[in-house]
């Protein structure tokens, strides 16, 4: 059973901070970021509505340093306040659009965006405030959507507003929105619930017949959602393509208990005895190096099997395939639907096929302790339930795109071998001992010959990978044009050459003259160069945050750029290009995120992402 909501309008705003709250959202709707155009003025019209102001009372707009000094006062505002501030942004998000055939209910990026600037405006933390109030909102939705209630409602209109039905429902304040009776549903009170659709009226587009077929478009749960078998039977194109839910309130895979068990019977090798002789012959370069990259993809092994333990894995029950034409119902009463969904995109792969959707199941787990974890703790449920917390953590919808799994596996051990038998054994002897250079200099250092006697089936390995991973780029980009993650804002988070496929996604998003379907996006160690022009792009279509997390320590990615560039030199002539997971990127609208003090190579970023999401403060 999800855990009970509270209320979402126990606290009304009070009248002091409905003007201040409106000043600061005008700011924000004017104030798109660098690069981004947006039209927030319907969300603006629906949230002055809300509180009940003439947009002619307002100014045309208002400086960022008015806000701060009308607001000044925040330190006494209580955490009610602030909590019913971040709501009314939210639920104005709701409003059904206006002239529409059928009643829609959508949660834009743009709204999104805009309302985490209005609360930032007002010096509040909106990466908690923010997801506190969508989960208690999608809370109150899904229990609009309970069909019990519902038809209860129904059979009591039937019987007439007279006598002591008339008298008793006046009592507990019962009210007709939408031609459906609204009485106690889910723990919320009527009023509560009366207040939260009246104003906007999303009471009209949520009755009855309507309901489930609106939040199921809004939450994307219709089709069977992402995780559904219409997504990977449609996109056949690449031999693996589909998403695994890996939320808070998600159940594992047989896959990936499958893939635990096979960790955990691999029987531990017993250590070496301490040698007693005066002298020991030397070992090979090449025999110390190979049980090198044994002990390193070990200890990437132990510490998945521990993300894993520390989440429950192999204790939870199996996750069944949505069906094709789900009973959304059923589905809001399992589990309380997210306003938001997170796509995460993993690359290379050294340990196992499962490693990305083991690794980001503990994250998002909440019986596991990762180092990411809430900076605030969310009493009850978004305000009082046991172990909810911010974060990926406080059961909002992840996903894991699951492709080419085993290309990237393979690529991924073959290029680790790689540098840690030829490339890096070299790199300790003529560089290293000599100076301080960062990993994609250290490469470009070592002689020609350290690349020219490697096998250009390496190259080629990861040109595959590549292509496979623009292609997957693509396919997303397809997906989320679709709208089967919902009407809902989208993080994407790439990783590797998974960072590759996110930029692909929103590059095809812009050629499809699609914007602002993500809400932001960060990618780590991104093995391209992307240009100016298309740096433009992502920001353009993206309407809040562009994260570009780099770690200069990376010398697998340095090591297979060397690679690549001298093995293509006689062809492209293109040299000396840092690519973005390297380095920092410059560009306007871009922030650029160093994870050298998290991470000590490529091949650790799935197995360190919880470090790495602290770094990127995925609510920030």
């Amino acid at each position: 059973m999800p855990p009970k909501a509270p209320d979402p309008t126990h606290t009304d705003l009070p009248r002091a901070h409905v003007f201040i709250t409106a000043l600061a959202a005008v700011c924000a709707v004017n104030r798109p970021p660098p690069g981004v155009e947006w039209d927030a003025e319907p969300w603006l019209a629906a949230l002055l509505k809300l509180l009940d102001l003439e947009r002619e009372a307002l100014p045309t707009d208002v400086p960022p340093e008015d806000v701060a000094e009308v607001a000044a006062e925040r330190d006494s505002w209580t955490i009610e306040d602030q909590n019913a501030m971040a709501r009314a942004l939210v639920q104005a998000a709701l409003a059904p659009r206006e002239g529409e055939d059928k009643p829609k209910v959508a949660y834009t990026p743009v709204a999104r965006a805009a309302a985490h600037s209005t609360l930032q405006l007002l010096g509040l933390d909106a990466g908690v405030l923010l997801p506190r109030a969508e989960v208690a909102l999608a809370a109150l939705l899904a229990a609009v959507a309970n069909d019990d209630a519902i038809d209860e409602a129904r059979k009591k209109q039937r019987d007439g507003w007279g006598g002591a039905l008339g008298r008793g429902l006046a009592t507990a304040g019962g009210f007709i929105v939408g031609g459906v009776l609204l009485g106690v549903t889910g723990g919320l009170a009527a009023p509560a619930i009366v207040a939260f659709l009246a104003p906007l009226g999303l009471g009209a587009a949520l009755t009855g017949i309507a309901a489930p077929v609106v939040l199921g478009t809004l939450f994307g749960l219709t089709g069977g959602g992402l995780a559904g078998r219409r997504v990977s039977q449609r996109w056949r194109g690449v031999d693996e393509f589909r998403f695994v839910e890996v939320g808070a309130n998600s159940k594992p895979t047989q896959d990936e208990v499958d893939d635990m068990k096979a960790r955990g019977s691999k029987p531990e090798e017993p250590e070496e005895p301490e040698s007693e002789l005066l002298f020991q012959a030397p070992e090979d370069d090449d025999a110390a190096a190979l049980r090198e990259v044994e002990r390193s993809r070990k200890e990437l092994e132990d510490r998945l099997q521990q993300l894993s333990i520390t989440a429950g894995t192999d204790k939870k029950e199996i996750a069944r395939t949505p069906p094709d034409t789900p009973d959304v119902r059923a589905e809001l009463r399992e589990k309380l639907p997210s306003l938001t969904a997170t796509i995460v995109v993993p690359g290379l792969l050294t340990v196992s096929r499962m490693e990305a959707i083991s690794a980001w199941r503990a994250i998002c787990s909440r019986d596991s302790w990762l180092p990411f974890t809430s900076r605030k703790s969310v009493e009850s449920a978004t305000e009082g339930g046991e172990g909810a917390t911010t974060g990926l953590k406080d059961g909002r919808d992840v996903y894991v795109l699951r492709y080419e799994t085993e290309i990237m596996l393979s690529t991924g051990r073959d290029l680790e071998s790689w540098v840690m038998t030829k490339v890096k054994t070299m790199a300790a002897t003529e560089v290293v001992k000599r100076t301080v250079l960062s990993a994609y200099y250290a490469a470009i250092a070592l002689p020609l010959s350290v690349y020219k006697f490697s096998t250009l089936a390496l190259d080629n390995s990861f040109t595959s990978c590549q292509n496979k991973s623009i292609k997957a780029g693509r396919l997303l980009g397809e997906v989320l044009m679709q709208r089967v993650q919902g009407e809902r804002p989208v993080t994407l988070i790439g990783t590797s050459v998974g960072a590759l496929t996110t930029l692909h996604a929103l590059l095809y998003l812009s050629e499809q003259g699609q914007q602002h379907l993500v809400d932001s996006v960060f990618f780590v160690s991104l093995p391209s160069a992307p240009t100016a022009a298309e740096w433009a792009v992502v920001r353009k279509v993206t309407a809040r945050r562009v994260v570009n997390a780099w770690c200069g320590r990376d010398f697998v990615l340095a090591s297979v750029v060397r690679l690549h560039e001298v093995l293509s030199r006689g062809v492209t002539g293109n040299n000396g290009v840092c690519v973005a997971g390297l380095g920092p990127v410059q560009q306007p609208g871009v922030e650029d995120m160093d994870l050298s003090d998290v991470l000590d190579g490529h091949s650790e970023i799935n197995t360190r992402m919880g470090e790495v999401l602290q770094v990127l403060e995925v609510d920030d």
